[in-house]
């Protein structure tokens, strides 16, 4: 180097110095983030887990308080289709069921909280999937009718006893069928089948085409009450309790048929 001039190493040693410095801090920076990243992770999936076993300890206690709470409050109304209730017991049946949809919102289910997850996909889709067994309605409609089709006023004595439906996801397909009686002890079965579809992630619609009874087949666009069964939103769902709701928010409470029993 000349007279005043700077020495070459020790500039190019300088330089590299401050590359490495450079790349110690690139390197530290990505490192924090890495962590900071990984310990989310962590945090995120303890939350998750916690909320299990939210579920799975004190939240499963109280649901299954709750679902005691709503089999004794149901007691007594026949499904809620031989009388108009009460106000007061409009509000139990209200409050139990609201507590319920509550709780069930905030449930994890596939990774995210069931009011976010589809009943036609993963976990609830194979618990909706089955047999089930109405407990209660609040339609005004059906309890007009006093049933599901309304034959049983055809009939002598008639009285609607069972309704049940079967959600068939393979095949996307929904088949009520209601027994009714006569005559103080002669049945006969009313049975209605349709499509089914996807509305919202919880929301489905039933298209019926017919129901019939014996021989006699009828167009079921014509029947009201049992196109006031078209749409419902599945509020709470588990093992053996389904709660949903209709358009005008009437209630849809229904419990599981084990095929096996």
């Amino acid at each position: 180097a000349g007279p005043g001039l700077p020495d070459r190493g020790k500039v190019r040693g300088q330089v590299q110095g401050e590359s490495q410095v450079r790349v110690i801090r690139l390197a530290t920076m990505v490192m924090t983030f890495l962590h900071i990243s990984l310990g989310w992770s962590r945090c995120r999936s303890n939350r998750l887990s916690c909320e299990r076993r939210d579920v799975s300890e004190a939240g499963s206690a109280r649901v299954s308080e709750c679902k005691a709470d709503l089999h004794r409050v149901l007691t007594g109304l026949g499904r809620g289709m031989s009388r108009a209730l009460t106000d007061a017991e409009e509000d139990r049946v209200e409050d139990v069921v609201g507590e319920l949809e509550e709780m069930w919102a905030k449930w994890v289910i596939d990774g995210r909280p069931a009011a976010e997850s589809s009943i036609f996909e993963g976990e609830l889709a194979r618990t909706w999937n089955g047999l089930w067994r109405l407990d209660f309605t609040s339609s005004s409609t059906t309890r007009f009718a006093k049933g599901f089709s309304g034959i049983h006023a055809f009939v002598p004595k008639g009285r609607s006893e069972e309704l049940t439906q079967q959600i068939d996801l393979d095949f996307m397909e929904l088949r009520m069928k209601e027994v009714v009686s006569f005559l103080g002890g002669s049945r006969l079965e009313v049975r209605a089948r349709g499509s089914l579809s996807r509305k919202t992630q919880r929301m489905f619609t039933w298209d019926p085409e017919t129901w019939e009874f014996g021989v006699m087949k009828n167009a079921a666009s014509g029947n009201r009450t049992i196109r006031s069964f078209c749409v419902g939103e599945v509020t709470f769902l588990d093992s053996d309790l389904r709660i949903d709701r209709g358009t005008t928010d009437q209630l849809y409470i229904w419990s599981r048929i084990n095929p096996e029993a």
